[in-house]
């Protein structure tokens, strides 16, 4: 069965499937034909054997790789039927799950990492931002957004005299996270001297 160039077989374990889903768009936006399994097969097909047909087909299996992959028997069914049909096997680590002694060989796409960490930091803040405001206290981001305040508050302040200027309170960086660290990249530049002067 000839292989399609620029054809890409995604295996993946499903509990990884928004980060695998932003890294296949970028592949389709680049020209690649990407097969995605919830995509890309038809309601009422025999599933196991278009995944069987569809590593035949495809020039390349990009494996990503994770904790929840390396304890699934299909990802571990698509890299064997890969490496025994004698595909381009492409490991893409998405944490620090060790790739199997088979996989290990071949060289693996690490590239992405910085993509996967910011959209995995957007699934968090998301998910913040969706449980609302904590009662009696703050979330895990707005205690390190305290933490980081209040550190950046105090050597801004290290040459004078701190009883003067009171920190801010929990309340002022209640405000400011949320203001800014739920909307998106603002995060990376948060503009601390707004917060810290009074």
């Amino acid at each position: 069965m000839p292989t399609d160039r620029h054809t890409v077989f995604i295996s993946y374990a499903r509990a990884d499937s928004e980060l695998v889903t932003v890294a296949a768009n970028l592949l389709r936006a680049g020209g690649a034909k990407v097969f995605m399994d919830v995509r890309d097969i038809d309601y009422g097909d025999d599933w196991k054997a278009v995944l069987i047909t569809k590593i035949h087909e495809v020039e390349r299996v990009l494996v990503f790789w994770s904790k929840k992959a390396a304890i699934s028997e299909w990802v571990k069914r698509e890299w064997e039927l890969a490496l025994e049909l004698g595909k381009r096997l492409v490991p893409v680590p998405l944490d620090d799950t060790p790739l199997p002694h088979r996989m290990a060989r071949f060289q693996a796409l690490k590239d992405l990492a910085p993509l996967f960490e910011f959209v995995a930091w957007k699934r968090e803040r998301a998910e913040e931002a969706r449980r609302g405001p904590w009662p009696g206290g703050f979330g895990p981001s707005l205690e390190k957004a305290r933490h980081w305040v209040l550190t950046a508050w105090k050597g801004a302040h290290k040459n004078s005299d701190l009883r003067t200027r009171p920190p801010p309170s929990d309340q002022d960086i209640a405000k400011y996270v949320t203001d800014r660290v739920f909307d998106g990249f603002s995060a990376i530049t948060l503009d601390v001297p707004r917060v810290v002067r009074r």
